[in-house]
């Protein structure tokens, strides 16, 4: 009788042991929800477009342009880099000594929309760039293919009529892939006679480098 008061006297005991760890694992649960509640609504402030006061907008911009070149935003690091961070600094400290009513985090917003349109159109510019010089080179490639083959026809007196009735802007793209060939891209508008034309002219040009075929022009003909 006596084992079994203690056997219950110590189940009771380990029961109760339990519930206090439960009660405690619960009281954590409920803190981790909270801080995980208030750090998604940290992460979605942070993400939040923030709203534009252009007049502010018109002072960080004005205040940016009076930097020195090596104090201004290098685009092609990340806002947070040291580098940036530095400039950003800069512009708070002196929109600050202007009085200004704005709070840090409005100032820290309008800094960065100033960075981020910079570094959109820096980007934008260099792929401008990088298409328009591609599009000088292929231009260039076409005049050169075009006046090798009236060489030749004049040369050889073949297909001299062809040619006369053909313009640069006929000929296939060559666009570059690597040091050892071209990818050559034929307009779709040529005349199966013209191909054949050109393929005798070509003949007679030494290649400086070797041709593949590729897809077909997407340019019209004119």
């Amino acid at each position: 009788m006596n084992s079994l008061l203690r056997t219950n006297e110590n189940l009771s005991i380990e029961l109760g042991k339990k519930n206090a760890t439960i009660e405690r694992l619960e009281s954590s649960l409920d803190s981790l929800q909270r801080e995980l509640r208030e750090l998604k609504n940290r992460v979605a402030d942070q993400t939040k477009t923030p709203k534009i006061n252009r007049q502010l907008s018109a002072t960080v911009k004005q205040v940016y342009s009076s930097l020195a070149d090596n104090e201004m935003f290098k685009l092609t690091e990340h806002f947070m880099s040291p580098h940036n961070i530095s400039t950003k600094r800069n512009i708070m400290h002196i929109l600050k000594e202007d009085n200004t009513s704005y709070t840090d985090r409005e100032l820290s917003d309008h800094i960065r929309t100033k960075y981020t349109n910079d570094r959109r159109r820096d980007k934008e510019m260099a792929n401008h760039s990088s298409t328009a010089s591609k599009k000088r080179k292929m231009n260039a490639r076409r005049h050169s293919a075009f006046n090798s083959r009236v060489a030749v026809a004049n040369r050889k007196n073949m297909h001299i009529e062809t040619i006369k009735n053909l313009t640069p802007y006929d000929m296939s793209d060559h666009e570059s892939d690597g040091d050892d060939h071209f990818i050559v891209k034929k307009p779709t508008w040529r005349s199966e006679e013209i191909e054949q034309a050109l393929q005798q002219l070509d003949s007679f040009a030494p290649l400086v480098r070797k041709r593949v075929v590729g897809s077909p022009s997407k340019r019209e003909a004119l």
